[in-house]
């Protein structure tokens, strides 16, 4: 990246030997669409804990759906009772705005926050008052727990890295790499 125009963060790692590289991995960024991984650990986490159903249907409200509105994107009608399994899928595979604030709205940003400080990531926090904030590090530790099983349960790992290898929007990380290479990503 060096030469290349814009703010880079870069982590790397190797899972089966444990190689490792970086680029200004630790530094605070806004985390654009990538905070939506926390908030998918934090389902996960409420279902695993049983105050929460991947069944239970949420409302969608204007609130939730007015940024995806505005731009045109809305994709879910405003009052409909929608899944959250359907919700997790949305803002995992289509990076959808609207699942993703009504999920945030359930499970709490404050409760999202904590746990994420629980887990060790300490840099990244989701404040929609200014700008949610994360690292390369903060990212690649919890992609590295999803992989490898470590993420809330096995199971709930699974279930993420399958929603990740759902994705949709495949022009940026996978763009490059062979159609049969499977890429579990966030874009």
């Amino acid at each position: 990246v060096a030469g290349v125009s814009g703010q880079w963060e870069v982590a790397v790692k190797k899972l089966d030997t444990g190689q490792a590289a970086s680029y200004h991995s630790n530094t605070p960024i806004v985390s654009a669409s990538l905070y939506k991984l926390f908030v998918m650990y934090e389902v996960f986490r409420q279902r695993d804990a049983g105050t929460l159903r991947l069944d239970e249907r949420l409302v969608i409200t204007p609130s939730a759906a007015a940024e995806d509105a505005a731009i045109g994107n809305l994709k879910f009608t405003v009052g409909s009772s929608v899944p959250i399994s359907t919700l997790l899928d949305r803002m995992i595979a289509a990076s959808d705005n609207t699942a993703a604030l009504t999920l945030t709205r359930r499970v709490g940003l404050d409760n999202v926050n904590r746990t994420l400080q629980t887990i060790g990531l300490t840099h990244s926090r989701l404040d929609f008052t200014n700008d949610n904030i994360t690292t390369a590090d903060d990212v690649a530790d919890l992609l590295e727990r999803i992989a490898l099983g470590h993420a809330v349960s096995r199971d709930a790992s699974r279930q993420m890295l399958d929603l990740l290898l759902g994705q949709e929007l495949n022009d940026l990380l996978p763009a490059t790499l062979p159609t049969d290479v499977p890429v579990a990503h966030k874009t």
